[in-house]
């Protein structure tokens, strides 16, 4: 399976999210807070992720005659080297995500944006990378503080595309003649 594919899953990014936010953890561990997702779904997830060497058994344990595994995110995600060929392919497909999912939302005519609070919004900042860095950390802890929330009844799951990308246009004095 493709790299795009295995991680645009909303099952794995859920997986994933958890993993980024705890570090590593259990199958178990996984279950208990993402109890929407059957078991056997779980595994076949967590299976897909290993597979593609996007996570990692980090811990074996026996337990009463079976091997729990504990799970955590890679540190070189792709785990080919390809990084800089697998980016410009995953942003695609996560923009190609991001649009079906709201041609989907809009064609259901009981979609309400307002109600739904359903937001869009741009800001164009003047940022060193050291800021930069500074405001994408800021924004990691604001996110997960919230990344391992438990379904309730008032809950929905809300998605939210964060997308950062420098200025592209030339700057006075570097057009092209």
């Amino acid at each position: 399976m493709d790299l795009t594919e295995v991680v645009m899953n909303s099952a794995r990014q859920r997986i994933l999210q958890f993993l980024l936010a705890q570090g590593d953890a259990t199958p178990g561990q996984m279950a208990e807070k993402m109890k929407d997702i059957p078991r056997p779904s779980l595994y076949r997830h967590l299976r897909i992720l290993l597979d593609a060497n996007v996570i990692e058994v980090s811990q074996e344990k026996r337990i009463r005659g079976a091997v729990e595994k504990t799970y955590r995110v890679k540190k070189n995600l792709t785990g080919n080297g390809k990084e800089s060929e697998d980016t410009p392919k995953l942003i695609n497909s996560a923009l190609l995500s991001l649009t079906a999912s709201f041609t989907h939302y809009f064609a259901d005519p009981q979609a309400d944006p307002v109600k739904d609070l359903l937001s869009v919004s741009f800001s164009t900042l003047m940022l060193s990378d050291e800021e930069m860095i500074g405001l994408l950390k800021q924004v990691g802890e604001l996110l997960n503080a919230h990344m391992t929330n438990e379904p309730l009844e008032n809950r929905k799951t809300r998605r939210l595309a964060f997308i950062s990308y420098p200025d592209t246009k030339p700057k006075k004095g570097e057009e092209s003649q």
